[in-house]
């Protein structure tokens, strides 16, 4: 998209881009909108102003409620927002825009899956939670996996009862703490996983 409309951080050739774009009839009304919002959205993300980011990537979508990647921006924006302010509408609406995302999008995407299951777990969903795992652990090639996937499943590990509630035999013939050595060892600067690992060692 970039590319395509020629976007850059000043918004006033943007705007002259984006009317270039309307003359040749290229773009319905509510499509130029759309991606005009998506734009702002983007440049108020790069501020870290996500709140005003939030707000147009919103507004996008509703122009363009056909365009995945819109839905992807939105979702993902409102999980950071959860995490930052708190709040169970703001991980709500993460949800919903992801979950609309997969339904534009049916094939597997990485990180999607994992951005879901971020805001489900955060709202108490457990069986949303770790179907939502195991959807992002089967998306990425085996040797492209992450270090948060990782750590991700130690806690869906740590939360089998029973044989019957496993996610795969290969998820599960690991104890959680192996899950975070592994994430770790391809993230070792990440402090939360060493201070879990310590809490799990005890």
């Amino acid at each position: 998209m970039e590319c395509h409309y020629q976007l850059q951080i000043d918004s006033s050739v943007n705007d002259s881009n984006f009317e270039e774009c309307l003359k040749k009839g290229a773009n319905s009304w509510n499509m130029w909108i759309a991606v005009y919002m998506l734009v702002r959205g983007l440049i108020s993300f790069h501020k870290k102003d996500l709140v005003s980011a939030e707000e147009f990537m919103r507004e996008a979508c509703l122009m363009a409620g056909f365009e995945s990647c819109l839905f992807l921006c939105h979702g993902a924006i409102c999980v950071e927002l959860g995490r930052q302010y708190g709040g169970s509408a703001l991980l709500s609406q993460a949800v919903d825009s992801l979950n609309r995302f997969h339904e534009l999008l049916p094939i597997s995407l990485p990180l999607a899956s994992l951005l879901v299951a971020q805001a489900e777990g955060s709202l108490g969903a457990k069986e949303n939670w770790d179907r939502s795992i195991r959807l992002e652990w089967y998306s990425w090639p085996s040797v492209m996996r992450p270090a948060e996937l990782y750590f991700q499943m130690h806690l869906v590990v740590k939360q089998l009862k029973d044989g019957t509630n496993v996610t795969g035999r290969s998820e599960s013939s690991h104890s959680a703490w192996r899950w975070v050595i592994r994430a770790i060892h391809m993230n070792p600067s990440c402090m939360r996983y060493w201070r879990v690992l310590q809490k799990l060692m005890e």
